[in-house]
Parts: C-alpha cells; structure tokens; sequence
C-alpha cells in the first residue's frame, strides 16, 4: 500500500501546477518519473508532469487516504470506492470526474472515470487548531507507549520517512500541518504495535479505538494540507 507520505508529495505537486506554484519539470523533479494510464482503453502511458499540464484551469485536486472502514472523503460507486481502499488512496480530479489510484508501483497510477463527490477538506486554519486540540486529549494514550523501548523506533521511523519537498513559495500553514500530521501518522503506527501501559482487554480496547479516532483525523489533516481549497461540496 502507497505511504501518505508518496501519495501527498503527488498530490501537492499537482495542485502546485494547477495553481501555477510550479511548473512540470519541477513537479518532475520532486515526484519522479510518474506515469499515468487509463485504467481500460489505452494502454499508452503519460508521464504525470504532461498530465497535469493538460488539466483545466478549473480543476480542482483532491487527496483522499482511504482504509478499511474509513473511505475518507470519497462517495463513489461500490467498486471504485473499494478499489480506492484496497490501494490505500485515491486523487480525485473533480472537473474532469476522473480518479487516480495507485498501483503496487507508485510510480505508475490508472485514472479512471466514474461518477463521485468529494466531501470538501478542512480548512487548513481550523485543522492545525482541531488536530493540536484533539493530540493533547488524547496524549496519554500515545505516552503509554513504552518510552523507553519506543524513543529509538520513533526517532528512526521519523528520518527514514522524511517529508516531501514543497514548492519555494508554498503556504508555511499547509506545511506545518503537513509536517505535524506526518510525524504523528508515525507516532501512531508504533503506538498502536505496542500494548504501552494498557494492562486489561478492556484498557487495550479504549486505547485502540481512540487511537483509530486519531488516525482518522490525521488522515483528514493530510489531506486539507495538500487538496485544493474549496468552500461547498464538489460533484
């Protein structure tokens, strides 16, 4: 499955074209050489720089992190939305209708054409409040992690993921939150491989599901950083 982090550097690449932050060889540049292909029809491949320098002027780009029983953002047909979660995301291109997911080499995506509507994302203000707000409520569940055991495994995870470049001029806000939602993307995948201090099934239990909460709001985080700003609901 793509990591957050591959498939949020394509995503704010693209926008960043669209918006005029960056140009092709740029987004070429930071993503590599990703190719895009129609999902049926023609088995031709465009490289992503050339694609995103075809779309419209008012195309909006919309990063969706699925998983299971989380579909995120997306309300498609049944098909697409379960093909969207089993490849762990999707970016959604609203004027064009057309949805973009990754396959086992996330150099190489199928765009494919189907109805949907995107739920539009936080607003990057309000998502830096909400997501500092909810990581001090639920704090002690992410320090029941064994600190002494974890420090090394998180500082470790931390410098092997990194973060993906930005454009120079990109909003210092959409990376703060970005950076922050990454790192505790990490944290929380550690998290939840070690029981911490959670010594019942029912403790165990409490602690997952408000780590599962986390996760959700992290990947809404991840995905306002890096979508196009939107105010109402695109179909």
């Amino acid at each position: 499955m793509i990591t957050s982090l591959r498939a949020a550097g394509i995503c704010l690449w693209i926008e960043a074209v669209l918006s005029g932050q960056a140009n092709p060889d740029e987004l070429t540049h930071a993503c590599g050489s990703v190719r895009v292909r129609a999902k049926e029809g023609s088995d031709e491949d465009t490289s992503l720089a050339v694609f995103a320098a075809k779309l419209p002027a008012n195309e909006h780009v919309f990063l969706v992190l699925t998983r299971p029983g989380d579909p995120g953002p997306l309300e498609s047909v049944p098909l697409l939305t379960s093909e969207a979660i089993q490849a762990g995301c999707a970016i959604a291109l609203t004027a064009r209708s057309v949805v973009l997911m990754p396959t086992e080499d996330s150099n190489l995506w199928l765009s494919a054409q189907a109805p949907f509507s995107v739920k539009p994302p936080l607003d990057i203000p309000d998502a830096l409040r909400l997501l500092k707000r909810t990581l001090r409520e639920t704090i002690d569940d992410i320090e029941a992690l064994d600190v002494a055991g974890g420090r090394e495994r998180i500082e470790d995870c931390l410098i092997k993921n990194g973060r993906p470049s930005t454009p120079d001029d990109w909003d210092p806000r959409r990376h703060e939150l970005l950076t922050m939602a990454l790192a505790l993307e990490d944290v929380l995948l550690l998290a939840k491989q070690d029981p911490g201090g959670t010594v019942s099934a029912s403790a165990f239990a409490k602690r997952q599901a408000e780590l599962d909460e986390l996760e959700r709001l992290v990947r809404r985080c991840i995905e306002a950083a890096v979508s196009s700003t939107v105010r109402e609901p695109t179909a």
